[in-house]
């Protein structure tokens, strides 16, 4: 697992020439990150029942982020070796068709499912930011900026898969998703911004 890696091997093998990771898995890890300092405040915030179940929430978050950035990297490989079939004949050409528009859509779906896991994190987050210690709610706010980054990234991953899609009913489906997911949880983020921003009274960019 990717996870697994340590810091530098990971921006080591993200800036180097190989294909994976790439942005998918970027997008994943932003989420981990900000998932993260969600986790930090809540434990440094006073313990109640909701606080113990919303950090054992965000644990199970960090895993799901990490297995979704190993399989944006399976899901990216495969569109590669689909990529690379041959098609000499007519065949071979209906063969590379058929596999590269299946694994297209599972890499269209993984950043999908960061957006939507990122928009579940948000419900989690707004306990925190409303009864967490106020002296760590700046970190709070780089959390939700980190998780805001990886749903916009995400979005980006979302349609270059779709542009080369052709089953109409999935783009169409998946667009709905998409839109829905990132307006809700946009709001939710500035929602959460503007509650920080009135609580440790410093400049937020919303």
């Amino acid at each position: 697992m990717i996870i697994d890696a340590s810091i530098r091997e990971y921006l080591d093998r993200l800036g180097s020439r190989d294909s994976v990771p790439g942005g998918g898995a970027a997008a994943a890890f932003s989420a981990s990150q900000g998932i993260a300092l969600f986790l930090m405040v809540a434990e440094l915030s006073k313990k109640s029942a909701e606080l113990d179940l919303i950090i054992k929430n965000c644990n199970d978050a960090l895993k799901a982020f990490a297995d979704l950035a190993d399989e944006d990297m399976r899901e990216f490989s495969e569109v590669m070796t689909a990529m690379q079939l041959p098609k000499k004949s007519e065949e071979d050409k209906n063969k590379r068709t058929l596999q590269l528009q299946v694994a297209l859509k599972a890499a269209a779906n993984v950043p999908l499912s960061v957006i939507k896991l990122c928009s579940q994190c948000l419900e989690w987050s707004a306990p925190i930011a409303m009864i967490g210690n106020k002296n760590v709610l700046s970190d709070m706010a780089v959390g939700l900026y980190l998780i805001k980054a990886a749903i916009q990234a995400s979005a980006v991953n979302v349609h270059i898969n779709l542009k080369y899609i052709k089953d109409q009913e999935f783009i169409n489906d998946t667009h709905q998703k998409l839109d829905y997911l990132y307006e809700s949880s946009s709001k939710q983020i500035n929602s959460q911004l503007e509650g920080i921003k009135n609580v440790i009274n410093i400049p937020l960019y919303i």
